[in-house]
């Protein structure tokens, strides 16, 4: 076995085999994972606003609608993979309900991709409705997961920073 591949290191009295890309992402959780979550969260306001706009605006044009939902769902899609890639490796990851919930999350946003891609390339027909109802799908069954998950015996008010993952997650079943 090439060291330089695979290394044993000792962790918390297991040994443990790491290559080098899990000692990056290792790394990567330990130092920015808060960071980088409130940047996604910073990012998803912002492109839902932005899609707001384009709902209120819509125009015929593949560049004016078509385009920029077809980038959101990009970063949508890599950002939700990238939160699985994130717990996957924490020491304390979320609980099994609140990662099928992301998960699901980015089934949803990898299937609305593909609805994008494929009203870019003007190869829709009916794909489009089975395409958006499977999304949708995925995102309600996803939001019970997360509001299950994330639902504790004092999170009834909205205004505590604690409650703050349950709410936005009631959010997001509601728009579901």
């Amino acid at each position: 076995m090439d060291d330089s591949i695979v290394v044993l290191e000792h962790d918390e009295d297991e040994k443990v085999l790491r290559t080098p890309l899990r000692r990056a992402i290792d790394k990567l959780v330990q130092s920015h994972d808060r960071a980088f979550f409130i940047f996604s969260a910073s990012l998803f306001l912002q492109m839902t606003i932005a899609a707001l706009i384009l709902a209120a605006t819509r125009t015929s044009s593949p560049l004016g609608w078509i385009l920029p939902n077809l980038i959101f769902q990009i970063l949508y899609t890599v950002c939700y993979a990238l939160f699985l890639c994130i717990y996957a490796v924490m020491k304390e990851p979320p609980g099994a309900a609140y990662i099928t919930g992301v998960a699901l999350y980015f089934i949803g946003y990898g299937i609305l991709l593909v609805m994008f891609i494929l009203q870019w390339c003007e190869m829709t027909g009916n794909n489009t409705v089975v395409l958006y109802a499977a999304g949708s799908v995925s995102f309600l069954i996803g939001s019970v997961f997360l509001v299950y998950g994330t639902f504790y015996k004092r999170c009834y008010t909205i205004w505590k920073k604690t409650s703050a993952l349950f709410w936005g997650s009631v959010s997001f079943l509601v728009g579901s």
